[in-house]
């Protein structure tokens, strides 16, 4: 008797980009090439107020990321990120298909809802 399971095979979502297997794969690689996220110091910057969306800054060996949270689970928040100073965009990771982060201008950032953004 087969059993039911909700989710396609690790074959299946493979080959899919917003499988949850390759979500996974993707928030790995951010943390793995932003040492600052595991092992940092953590430093609340800003938090909205159903703390749905915040700021952060992490700190390790004398680097320093800010990492943008939206954990809604629909719409965008809009972030100026010239508060952080002359920082770039170095990873994103979005959990809803066919949704991205957009740069409007030199510093106003359109997050997504549930993504993570970071910034050195």
């Amino acid at each position: 008797m087969k059993k039911y399971y909700p989710y396609p095979t690790v074959k299946e979502q493979l080959s899919d980009p917003d499988s949850i297997v390759n979500k996974v794969k993707e928030a790995n690689k951010m943390r793995l090439e932003n040492p600052e996220l595991a092992r940092g110091s953590y430093e609340t910057i800003f938090m909205n107020e159903d703390n749905s969306f915040g700021v952060c800054k992490r700190s390790y060996n004398n680097s320093d990321i800010y990492v943008l949270i939206n954990l809604a689970k629909e719409g965008e928040v809009s972030y100026d990120i010239s508060s952080l100073g002359n920082k770039e965009i170095v990873s994103s990771f979005c959990c809803i298909k066919d949704t991205k982060l957009m740069l409007e201008g030199d510093s106003k950032l359109i997050i997504p809802a549930l993504s993570i953004t970071i910034i050195r």
